[in-house]
């Protein structure tokens, strides 16, 4: 198994795993609360024992016979009386130490020290501690010493659990008054806590025994509800799962046999349903692609017609030598809104229009062919700009109840003479470039676009263009070209890019134009139609 693959492991696996710990855990603090409560039960058992011979050496013991033997030294038949007295206790009352001590400030001084007695009743063979003998203080002994001589020992036990190279002892320590009831020594029994140890120990040891047993049981009835109410469900969704997913297009409804009557049943009827829903999604959504590819292939047809209407065989009058023209069209959308045209009315007077609909997509493509046909047929018939505006918007008006407009910008060239004749209904201004000179905004007269209100009376200019006149119209989409920090690409960059290739062709401008408005945008998408045209008056001589 290589170093990124994880071990996986079954939910069973896991479950038994959490069961044992879990024992481990209950055993822990079983035995941790049964030994704390023996414990504390058998130290008072020690303590009444121990206390008990203390209390009854320290009445038999006359305190000022101590005081005696510090001051000289000697000891009398009361001595080996005492002493007897001790040993005797401590051999009949398995005591392990028995003896009688004064304290100071260095060490102990040994007045009585009986025969220490093994855990079989046996006197051991080691010697007592002599009389008068000087013995430093072990662990917490000084401390505890010193609390019983001032009358502060709270009757506790000292208890030493490594004493002598393992041994465990509880010590009970009382004082020992002299006939002015003031304590000249203190009357010391410990007691072997080895049994206690042992007894201890086999309580965990039955307790952890007890618990193995109740946990192996207790894993075999669990793994075997486990497995059937939680394993096998499972087990069966998933493969459930993996049908359903390679049997994707199955008309055949997923049924899955899990009746636990819990959440699992829940579960197993929620993936029955999934299923059937999504059969049924999946049969709807073939529908809708079939649907959308048809509707993709009818907008693709669209925008080819659209594309067709337009002109787009470039030069479209090589044999007219009087003006160089080129011009382009890119929708947001399959098909757009805007559009270009240019058409003779007669020999000597070539039409130029340009135009961009309110709205994009299909209702301004189906908007913009009505109004290009009528703009051409109005034109046809030798009305004046002003005046073809006028009629074609009276008729959009008429059954307008969509209320889409259109801006147009529409223009008449006498190729013999230069007199452009031009009226403008709500459209960008032109840019205008004279031999010699640079492009520059013609901020001509603009009037109420078309197909907003009838009745509009349009106005017309006319600019006289010497050989060499360069045209520029375009749509909104130029201008407002915009960046992915949503700022414009606007006129003034327009003009800039213009006069970057003022001395270009009509095609050589548009594409440069094309370019440069593609990198400014980047990656951001094309909120408009895009649409330009550029004419060059090479003069009427040329004819």
């Amino acid at each position: 198994m290589g170093n990124s693959e994880k071990r996986k492991h079954s939910l069973a696996d896991k479950s038994i795993r959490a069961i044992v710990i879990l024992g481990i855990f209950m055993a822990i603090g079983t035995c941790a609360a049964s030994g704390v409560q023996l414990f504390n039960r058998n130290k008072e058992i020690y303590r009444d024992l121990a206390y008990s011979y203390c209390y009854q050496a320290s009445i038999n013991i006359d305190g000022d016979k101590v005081r005696t033997y510090l001051e000289t030294g000697e000891k009398d038949e009361e001595y080996d009386r005492i002493f007897q007295y001790l040993a005797a206790a401590s051999v009949f009352s398995n005591l392990r130490y028995f003896y009688v001590v004064v304290p100071t400030e260095e060490d102990l001084i040994y007045i009585w020290d009986s025969y220490a007695v093994s855990a079989d009743g046996k006197i051991e063979a080691e010697d007592p501690y002599g009389f008068l003998e000087h013995v430093p203080y072990s662990t917490g002994e000084k401390e505890a010493m010193k609390q019983v001589m001032n009358g502060e020992w709270d009757d506790g036990l000292l208890i030493d659990l490594n004493y002598n190279g393992g041994e465990a002892l509880a010590t009970a320590l009382s004082p020992l008054l002299d006939s002015d009831l003031k304590p000249v020594g203190v009357v010391g029994v410990d007691i072997s806590m080895r049994g206690f140890l042992a007894a201890l120990f086999r309580l965990y040891l039955n307790i952890f025994l007890a618990i193995a047993v109740i946990l192996l049981v207790g894993m075999t009835i669990y793994y075997k509800s486990l497995r059937k109410n939680v394993i096998s469900p499972v087990l069966t969704m998933k493969k459930a799962t993996v049908d359903i997913f390679q049997n994707i297009e199955n008309q055949e409804v997923l049924s899955l046999d899990v009746h636990t009557g819990d959440e699992f049943d829940d579960l197993a009827r929620s993936f029955e349903e999934m299923d059937r829903r999504m059969k049924i999604y999946i049969r709807e959504n073939a529908a809708i692609v079939s649907e959308r590819q048809r509707i993709s292939t009818e907008l693709d047809l669209a925008r080819r017609i659209q594309a067709d209407m337009l002109p787009n065989i470039f030069p479209p009058f090589p044999e007219r030598k009087e003006f160089e023209i080129f011009a382009s069209m890119n929708p947001a959308k399959e098909v757009g809104g805007d559009f270009y045209d240019f058409f003779f009315i007669d020999e000597n007077r070539l039409a130029l229009v340009i135009a961009d609909v309110s709205g994009k997509g299909i209702p301004a493509a189906l908007f913009m062919m009505m109004s290009k046909i009528l703009l051409q047929n109005y034109a046809m018939s030798g009305m004046c700009p002003a005046e073809v505006l006028e009629a074609v918007n009276d008729t959009i008006c008429k059954n307008n109840r969509e209320e889409m407009f259109v801006t147009v910008w529409l223009g008449v060239l006498d190729l013999a003479t230069g007199i452009l004749t031009a009226a403008n209904a709500g459209h960008e201004y032109p840019v205008l470039k004279k031999p010699g000179g640079e492009f520059r905004l013609i901020k001509d007269m603009h009037s109420f676009v078309i197909g907003g209100v009838s009745g509009i009376s349009y106005k017309e200019y006319e600019l006289q263009l010497e050989a060499g006149t360069k045209l520029f119209l375009y749509t909104d989409g130029l201008p407002e070209a915009t960046d992915s920090h949503n700022e414009l690409f606007g006129t003034d960059r327009m003009t800039d890019v213009l006069n970057q290739v003022k001395d270009g062709n009509p095609s050589e401008i548009i594409q440069e134009l094309t370019w440069q408005v593609d990198r400014y945008v980047g990656e951001a998408p094309q909120f408009d139609d895009l649409t330009m045209m550029c004419i060059v008056y090479n003069g009427g001589s040329t004819l």
